[in-house]
């Protein structure tokens, strides 16, 4: 109960209230995991990477079998530019969970946040056919849409799509797989098909603050829409972007 009012605390934003409720769950079960687990997922958050290790260190100790307890580590040790050191961990983590998909997931985003992008590519690879062969959710879809991300950067759009609308098929309850592909039709001026999108989003948003988001972006795929189907407004629009580019 004291770890549900903590983490409602933190998504509000009142760390000050988190924290005393954790304090109280602490007192009452101070050899459960999950509660220096959540504790540490705050303190990464607020960007207290010590204090985040310190728990995230607790909850692995407690419980050696969760494996996001030591990504979190890892990707800590990587915050802190101990790259080798980071790598190292990962390659440890796969040894002790060689079929998780979340272990070459969350290291395909470090090696694209180095710039290595072809192994990069090869991790988030690995992870969507661990994940295929998985017969729960674990990270669902996010190697795709972490992939897709690789394409949209180099501007090659169609993979782009091609890798989204995999994702959307597999998981049609990913809010984030349609808010990306939506964003992906927008820049591929297929304003119909990205409001088809953003609407689902809606639909699955979990947050008021993704939902704006989300009604943010069909706004302005309608608009887009609007401009596209009007020669007029076209036309002004045009002479708006000539004159701004001219400046």
């Amino acid at each position: 109960m004291y770890v549900v009012l903590a983490l409602i605390a933190a998504d509000k934003g009142d760390y000050l209230s988190a924290d005393a409720e954790f304090t109280k769950a602490i007192e009452m079960n101070p050899e459960d995991p999950n509660i220096y687990y959540h504790y540490g997922q705050v303190y990464y958050l607020i960007g207290d990477l010590t204090k985040a290790q310190s728990n995230f260190e607790k909850a692995k100790s407690l419980n050696p079998k969760n494996v996001f307890a030591h990504i979190q580590l890892a990707c800590i040790t990587y915050r802190h530019n101990d790259v080798q050191k980071c790598f190292e961990m990962f390659n440890q983590a796969k040894s002790i969970f060689p079929t998780a998909p979340e272990i070459p997931n969350y290291l395909g985003e470090i090696m694209f946040d180095k710039g290595d992008v072809e192994n990069a590519t090869k991790q988030f690879d690995i992870s969507a056919k661990l994940q295929e062969a998985m017969p729960g959710n674990n990270i669902g879809v996010l190697p795709l849409i972490n992939k897709s991300v690789i394409f949209q950067k180099t501007n090659e759009f169609d993979k782009c799509i091609e890798i989204l609308e995999k994702a959307v098929k597999i998981d049609p309850k990913s809010e984030i797989a349609w808010t990306n592909l939506g964003q992906v039709y927008l820049l591929t001026q297929k304003m119909e098909k990205s409001m088809e999108c953003f609407e689902r989003a809606c639909r699955l948003c979990r947050s008021s603050e993704d939902r704006k988001q989300s009604i943010a972006l069909l706004e302005s795929a309608k608009c887009q829409l609007k401009v596209k189907e009007d020669p007029v407004l076209s036309e002004k629009v045009r002479e708006i972007m000539a004159q701004y580019g001219q400046r």
